[in-house]
């Protein structure tokens, strides 16, 4: 298929209050423009849009509209077709496959809020391995510095998982691939805490948090 390099859009992105907690936010950012595949679209850090416990929220100047709660593949296609970016030649068999992809990740990270770290594993594990299989599909479409963020995020709510499940040295091994390939994710800091924590290890989960809120100062709260 051919490929869909479309105009440069811009969105606001709520930062303050709850829409960042837990890096809630840039994880919503990411799975976006994974989504988005060949789409290019500029963030900006926005103080709050109005609709706080909404979010995470985006606002576009234009055309002028505010996307609310966005948390699922379905919450960020409408993102997409909101800001009227689609059009004939977007490969769609890829498309497909990111789209699943993104929905396993939320149901991972459903299962982790509700309790289920097991099936939060599957779903997460799978994703992971679907990735794999999108690196040598035909028509390879997302820019690779998305593709390492997206990868790190969704090893990072792995971790997150397994910590929740006890297993340190699981949740340790994920917060560290996740460093490995995409050290600025707030959220793998945040997981490798945890494990040293359940380690006993409390100077290196103080260092961890530390580093948390250097890069997400609204992380914990």
């Amino acid at each position: 298929g051919t490929l869909c390099f479309a105009k440069c859009e811009r969105l606001k992105m709520c930062t303050s209050g709850n829409c960042n907690k837990a890096d809630s936010a840039e994880r919503a950012r990411c799975a976006l423009q994974f989504l988005s595949g060949s789409m290019i679209i500029e963030f900006e850090d926005s103080e709050c849009l109005g609709f706080c416990g909404d979010g995470p929220n985006f606002k576009c100047n234009f055309p002028p509209k505010t996307f609310l709660g966005q948390k699922s593949a379905q919450d960020f296609e409408q993102v997409l077709h909101g800001l009227g970016r689609f059009n004939g030649n977007v490969h769609m068999g890829l498309c497909a496959i990111r789209r699943n992809i993104v929905e396993e990740q939320d149901q991972g990270i459903r299962a982790i809020a509700m309790k289920h770290p097991d099936r939060a594993i599957e779903h997460l594990t799978k994703a992971l391995d679907n990735l794999e299989s999108l690196k040598t599909a035909d028509g390879w479409d997302v820019p690779p510095d998305i593709v390492s963020e997206f990868k790190s995020r969704l090893f990072s709510a792995r971790g997150e998982a397994y910590l929740a499940s006890k297993e340190k040295k699981m949740s340790l091994e994920d917060a560290n691939t996740a460093l490995d390939v995409f050290p600025g994710n707030a959220h793998a800091w945040a997981v490798k805490a945890g494990a040293h924590d359940l380690s006993g290890e409390k100077d290196s989960a103080k260092t961890a948090r530390e580093i948390v809120l250097r890069i997400n100062p609204r992380y914990f709260k």
